[in-house]
């Protein structure tokens, strides 16, 4: 690790922040057109935390912004999520070993008045006009994955999974749609806003890796409750302490 190059902590909502601001030292905030940073250290590291907001848009921005400007060695995005799959309950942590798209869609041919069913939609990646370019799927680094699995070995308050993470601009409800989410992707759970960090960090070659602790599962009526943040930002702390 260069130690003259900070890692960067991304959060979506300042509760999925708090407890690692309230541990960051030396803290100094910064507005940066409109998205609040954070400059200090932790274990000795220097570290940058990032509210991004909410949104694949506003994590795109900010990822964007946040590597421009810091030049970070690493990008953990951590957080909350829904769940997919029936397997997976609240509190439980989901690794990313991947990250999919789960709102980017073809529809079918459908005349006036044969109305819509997103049940039938299809699944596509646009990234390019040019159709011989193989879209490269969007990873975790390696290394900070084995690290995350590491710091997970004495989390006692739910199973650690190491699966795809879907992300989309869409807080999914529907049973339905949380299955086909599931058996089209493979992913167990679904945010906002990692695919706008994944899509940013695989460009420019920053290591990237994504956490999630569930929040819900609308398939089990587990209800919402996003103070399971704390657990997702203990563990990023345990992380960024072994990285």
């Amino acid at each position: 690790m260069d130690e003259k190059r900070p890692i960067l902590i991304q959060g979506a909502m300042l509760i999925e922040l708090k407890h690692i601001l309230e541990s960051l030292e030396n803290k100094a905030e910064m507005d940066i057109q409109g998205y609040k940073f954070w400059k200090g250290n932790m274990y000795g590291k220097l570290i940058i935390v990032s509210k991004t907001d909410i949104g694949s848009i506003n994590a795109t921005i900010a990822t964007t912004i946040g590597i421009l400007k810091f030049r970070p060695y690493a990008i953990i995005n951590q957080g909350i999520a829904g769940a997919c799959n029936r397997n997976v309950h609240k509190y439980d942590v989901v690794l990313g070993k991947n990250c999919t798209n789960t709102n980017c869609y073809k529809t079918r041919k459908r005349e006036k008045g044969q109305g819509s069913n997103p049940l039938d939609w299809e699944l596509i990646t646009f990234t390019s006009d040019d159709e011989e370019k193989k879209e490269e799927q969007l990873c975790s680094d390696n290394h900070l994955l084995n690290i995350a699995q590491e710091a997970c070995m004495s989390y006692d308050k739910g199973s650690v999974f190491k699966e795809t993470l879907g992300s989309g601009d869409c807080w999914n409800k529907e049973a339905d749609r949380l299955d086909w989410i599931y058996q089209n992707t493979g992913a167990i759970c679904a945010d906002m806003e990692s695919i706008g960090t994944y899509t940013v960090a695989n460009k420019f070659k920053v290591p990237v890796l994504g956490l999630r602790v569930i929040s819900d599962n609308e398939l089990l009526n587990e209800l919402y409750n996003r103070d399971t943040s704390i657990e997702a930002q203990r563990i990023t702390m345990e992380i960024i302490k072994k990285v």
